[in-house]
């Protein structure tokens, strides 16, 4: 079934895979050895007869897409709500977890350049959601954006995990509307898993509480 602005579907999960500690540009990373999972855990406030539990939800995300799409910038304005022109391209990937009411939110920043693409799958293969990010005001580079989805999603280890596709930078002159983007994209031919698309800019923070609601709702749905 398809998502598209957070009409429900039924759900389909990819089989979960044990991550090997890696190498990868010269930086070494030692993973869990059990993926970080969408799960709950009870948590007490201590007191003897009056308990208050409180359940956190814990998601991890990858984002991907092309060199310049602003993936980075997309983390910093989610985790601080700053956004810089200044931002550095992402080499290999980063890491950082950022909390939401009661959702912690395990992001994976990876590398758009062609010679990072190759490892998209590997930290893809565990995540509660796939998040693609797209330069809508990037013509010439669709086309390129569009196949490298397409060929992701058609690795079987990826098989059900949910999409959520950020057509970016819509704060320039010429972005695309999110019909044209859709169509583009060939979004409607994904019919293997749940799909979401929205139309953000990063500068601006247009839509940024539109995408942060919809990955704690989507968390809170799988708990």
């Amino acid at each position: 079934m398809v998502w598209y602005d957070m009409n429900e579907c039924d759900n389909q999960w990819g089989a979960r895979e044990e991550r090997r500690e890696e190498v990868f540009c010269e930086r070494k990373v030692n993973l869990d050895t059990k993926p970080l999972e969408l799960r709950s855990r009870n948590h007490s406030n201590g007191a003897v007869g009056s308990f208050s539990q409180l359940a956190t939800q814990e998601m991890e995300l990858s984002l991907i897409g092309l060199q310049n799409a602003g993936k980075t910038s997309l983390v910093n304005v989610v985790a601080t709500g700053g956004y810089s022109e200044d931002m550095i391209p992402t080499v290999g990937f980063n890491m950082r977890k950022v909390t939401k009411g009661n959702v912690t939110i395990k992001l994976w920043d990876l590398g758009g350049q062609p010679r990072f693409r190759s490892m998209w799958e590997r930290y893809c293969r565990a995540v509660s959601a796939i998040v693609y990010v797209v330069d809508a005001a990037d013509p010439d580079n669709l086309s390129i954006s569009r196949s490298e989805l397409h060929d992701l999603l058609s690795k079987p280890s990826l098989n059900g995990i949910p999409l959520l596709v950020l057509g970016n930078k819509i704060d320039k002159a010429g972005a695309l509307s999110k019909q044209a983007l859709t169509d583009q994209m060939d979004l409607k031919s994904i019919t293997d898993r749940e799909v979401c698309c929205f139309m953000i800019s990063c500068k601006n923070s247009t839509n940024i509480d539109s995408v942060i609601d919809w990955l704690v709702k989507h968390s809170k749905s799988k708990s």
